[in-house]
């Protein structure tokens, strides 16, 4: 499941138009699929099928680290069916 967010991400970025460097940027940090779609989204290019992926495996991961695995899991099929086959 990894894989293919991260190429729905990456297609994203490909396709849309791009925007000035933020000063995050040169803080040497890498990005997160989160920050990713922030700003894809910024600039108008994020799918909505992006931001929707995003948000539910920010939900799902928050759900983890609080030990709450049935969040957890409703999230992860959130993102399963978001997806699709």
């Amino acid at each position: 499941m990894e894989d293919r967010i991260r190429t729905l991400l990456e297609a994203g970025a490909r396709s849309g138009p791009s925007a000035a460097e933020s000063s995050a940027a040169r803080l040497h940090h890498q990005p997160t699929p989160g920050s990713i779609a922030a700003a894809e989204s910024a600039v108008g290019s994020a799918p909505a099928q992006t931001t929707e992926v995003v948000k539910a495996m920010v939900t799902a991961r928050e759900a983890d680290h609080i030990g709450d695995q049935s969040a957890c899991e409703a999230a992860l099929a959130e993102v399963k069916r978001l997806l699709g086959p």
